[in-house]
């Protein structure tokens, strides 16, 4: 799901910047007068599931890894990031059942998984 979820991002970022961003400055650059469209830069989301990768790397080199050491560290080193949630705060029931070190939620653009 992580791997899944990167991808994703990166796509709608891919998305974003080839047929909005480039589309908007030809309309601007030939006068078409056309309406903005605004859209949010997913780039903090990215970077955050960059160091989860890194962490990740980082715990299946370690010689017992473990779920919920990765999970701890985490959420220790990405603590005020906006996009990342301890599932016990989630508004999804099925979440909150977890217990916070044994997963963690990223509200990403298509919404928080």
């Amino acid at each position: 799901q992580f791997c899944i979820n990167y991808c994703n991002e990166k796509l709608q970022q891919f998305f974003n910047s080839r047929v909005i961003r480039e589309e908007q400055d030809l309309y601007r650059s030939e006068n078409l007068g056309v309406n903005e469209i605004q859209f949010s830069d997913n780039q903090d989301c990215i970077e955050l599931i960059e160091r989860g990768f890194v962490l990740l790397d980082e715990e299946a080199k370690l010689p017992q890894s473990c779920v919920k050491h990765f999970t701890a560290l985490l959420h220790e080193q990405n603590r005020r990031h906006f996009r990342l949630q301890l599932p016990r705060k989630s508004k999804l029931s099925s979440y909150r059942s977890m217990l916070d070190e044994e997963g963690f939620i990223i509200r990403h653009y298509a919404g928080a998984v």
